[in-house]
């Protein structure tokens, strides 16, 4: 098995100096499948105080892990929900909804730009209202279709696309990167 520790640099410096280790590590099992364990091992010495074999335990931890992200993702969608709620249900105004779900939203997703979009004739789309952020200029506008196939593509069908760099994206085309930069 191989392992990748979180807290590496306290598992290779119990091994120099020859003290108890304990620490987690993603494994990757024989047919290739990564869990997590939590791993305690411990040198084994001779008379003379030298290190002469290392044992340990593994408990498969996995499942607790993947529980503990689940609902900590879980304590952060409903944060944001209840934020979103308290944001707009003051609000009577379909617009000013509109603006503070894309605050709301943005500022979860720590988005430069978030915006509402209209395909509302054949080969366009029109960003109606937009948040902004750090001075980012708006993208409110009409705009072709065929400029942005490829997040149009991805987004219609259902994936999710983020972003963090459009001038360096892989996922984009050399001309759809000078559109956004346009």
């Amino acid at each position: 098995a191989t392992g990748k520790g979180r807290d590496g640099s306290g598992r290779e410096e119990s091994r120099r100096h020859g003290r108890v280790a304990s620490f987690e590590a993603r494994v990757r099992r024989h047919d290739g499948e990564y869990r997590w364990f939590f791993v305690r091992m411990a040198p084994v010495k001779d008379s003379s105080g030298h290190t002469v074999r290392w044992v340990g335990v593994m408990a498969d931890m996995d499942d607790r892990t993947r529980y503990e992200a689940a609902l900590s993702e879980s304590e952060e969608t409903k944060a944001f929900l209840l934020q979103l709620s308290d944001a707009i249900h003051p609000l009577g105004d379909p617009a000013e909804i509109q603006g503070a779900a894309l605050r709301c939203l943005g500022d979860y997703l720590q988005s430069d730009h978030t915006f509402y979009a209209e395909f509302d004739t054949p080969g366009y789309v029109t960003i109606s209202r937009d948040h902004v952020k750090d001075g980012s200029a708006s993208l409110t506008g009409r705009y072709l279709l065929d400029d942005y196939r490829t997040v149009i593509s991805r987004m219609l069908s259902g994936e999710i696309f983020v972003c963090a760099d459009i001038a360096r994206s892989q996922g984009l085309t050399a001309s759809e990167r000078a559109n956004y930069a346009a």
